[in-house]
Parts: C-alpha cells; structure tokens; sequence
C-alpha cells in the first residue's frame, strides 16, 4: 500500500504493473537514483585537466621503461570525442626482431598474474608481424603502471617460443578455398555455411584467415580479429 501525496501517489502508480512508463521499463531503483546522483555530484567536484596530466604521466613512466628495446616506437592517441576521455599509449614495435607479435603478448598479459587486459592488439605469424598494442589508463590506480610496464618489458625481452602455423589450401565443392591453419592438434575446423568457406582456429591464435576466389581466379587473403576465449 502506498499512501502519501496524491501527484506522488499518482506517479508510481503509472510506473507500476500493469502499466509500463519509464520506470517500468528501465527498472531503476532507489539504489541506482542515489548512485547516479553521487556519480554526477563527483563528476562536477573532479579536477578532470589534473587527471588527465596524472594519466599522461602514468604512459610516459610505461614508454620510459620501454624506451630503447630495438624496433619499439611510441604513439600517444588523444580522445576525440567524451566517451572514455582520456590519452593513451599505442606501443610498436617488430615482432621479427622482439620475437612475439602484439596477439601474443595481449594473451600473455591476460593470462599473467595479476591479470592485464590491453587494447587494440596486433600482429599475427607468419607474415603480419608489425605488432601493437593500446594501454588506457583510466582505469589504472596509482601504481599500476609499474607494474603493467614491467610485465610488458618481460614479455618483449623474455618471449619464449611462438610456433608459425602450417598453412595449406583445403580444396572443396564451393568456389571458395579453405585455409588450414594446423600448428596443434586441438586445432577445429569452422565452416560458414552462407559463403561455403572454411577455416581452422587454433586455441591461443587470434587470427582467423580465410581464402577466396575472385573473378579473375586470383586469391585474395582476408584476415579477421578472433578472441580467442
């Protein structure tokens, strides 16, 4: 029962079943209102020219740590538009020279302890090795970014060892051919039954590659971002 102020009264009464207003379809409640209003009140009491400079410094203390591995070179990215407003860092570098390409760094980083999610990886054996990934601080605490520039510079200067896949034309009844990417045995094999064509994913890659046929019976390689779990 809910007794009070008639217009008050009224007004639940329209966000409440069987009728569907705004409040029913958003579901918002009390909860959320409160957190939304202390998100706004912060918003305006936020020094936002101060942490975007404590940001910048943030990358700057990573590029430095980096600075000097043989092929790396540094971008800084600036925000374009509100949403996630903050500078962030685009690392290059060769993965012919440092030995892992910006895929596989990603997925050591996400798998590593504590756990490190990057942006934008890429790079890719056997030939797409100019590699690169994206740090965005503005979830980082202070502190963070030594830890996230010591993981990194392990991976760059410690890579360990990265197989090529093996790929081979798999021939079958569409026009398209399909590419085989077999450096694992628990390798799968997908196929899209609209374009008839086929491709293997490999648990740890995140390249999928498909190979068609053109008009002129030439074949064109056309690669495709995968996460891979």
């Amino acid at each position: 029962m809910l007794i009070g102020q008639k217009d008050l009264c009224k007004a639940a009464y329209f966000q409440a079943a069987p009728h569907h207003c705004y409040g029913r379809a958003l579901k918002c409640s009390k909860e959320e209102a409160m957190g939304l209003l202390a998100a706004v009140q912060q918003w305006y009491k936020r020094d936002h020219a101060a942490e975007q400079l404590e940001w910048l410094s943030w990358l700057k203390s990573i590029q430095a740590r980096l600075q000097g591995l043989p092929s790396t070179s540094f971008e800084y990215v600036q925000p374009e538009d509100l949403s996630n407003k903050c500078p962030q860092l685009r690392i290059h570098w060769n993965a012919n020279v440092l030995r892992i390409t910006g895929t596989e760094l990603a997925a050591r980083l996400d798998a590593g302890t504590p756990r490190i999610v990057v942006d934008e990886a890429t790079g890719g054996r056997p030939d797409m090795m100019a590699s690169s990934i994206i740090i965005m601080p503005y979830m980082m605490e202070k502190g963070e970014e030594r830890i996230i520039a010591n993981a990194i510079y392990e991976g760059l200067t410690k890579p360990g060892h990265y197989e090529a896949p093996v790929i081979s034309a798999l021939p079958h009844r569409s026009r398209g051919y399909g590419l085989s990417l077999s450096s694992t045995p628990a390798a799968s094999a997908n196929r899209n039954s609209r374009s008839g064509k086929t491709a293997t994913i490999l648990p740890g890659y995140r390249t999928v590659r498909f190979m068609t046929r053109s008009s002129k019976e030439r074949f064109t390689l056309i690669r495709s971002s995968l996460v891979a779990r």
